[in-house]
């Protein structure tokens, strides 16, 4: 029996799932990562919540920038600029956090399949440098 989504669709039954007692919380929540695309700062992963059990995008900084102030500073600034838009043409942010070794990534919506060459074909451009004035 399929468990992820595919094609933008879901099962019913992932719905009725339990959420167990000891539910994964932070970075342990999510599972199957795999690269989407990569850009001259950052990565992007799509990523399966096992929560919500949905398909999400996953945003972390390239290793060698992790331990850079600045980066790091612009990394959290464009999560946290990113989070308080809504337009159609940009994907909310979900969370914010580090994950298992501390590194800061954020976690974006996925909007199915449908959108990911369109969410591949921009990521050239958002994700590079950019400065809010």
């Amino acid at each position: 029996m399929e468990t992820h989504l595919s094609e933008g669709f879901f099962l019913l039954s992932e719905t009725d799932k339990t959420l167990s007692l000891h539910w994964k919380s932070g970075s342990l929540k999510y599972s199957d990562f795999r690269l989407m695309a990569e850009g001259g700062t950052a990565k992007l992963y799509t990523c399966f919540d096992e929560n919500l059990r949905r398909k999400v995008v996953y945003k972390t900084l390239h290793d060698h920038l992790k331990n850079s102030p600045i980066e790091t500073h612009r990394f959290l600034r464009e999560a946290r600029v990113t989070a308080n838009i809504a337009h159609p043409g940009t994907l909310p942010v979900y969370e914010l956090g580090r994950d298992r070794n501390g590194a800061s990534g954020h976690r974006f919506a996925h909007a199915g399949a449908a959108r990911e060459p369109q969410l591949r074909a921009g990521t050239r451009s958002t994700l590079r440098r950019r400065r809010v004035i």
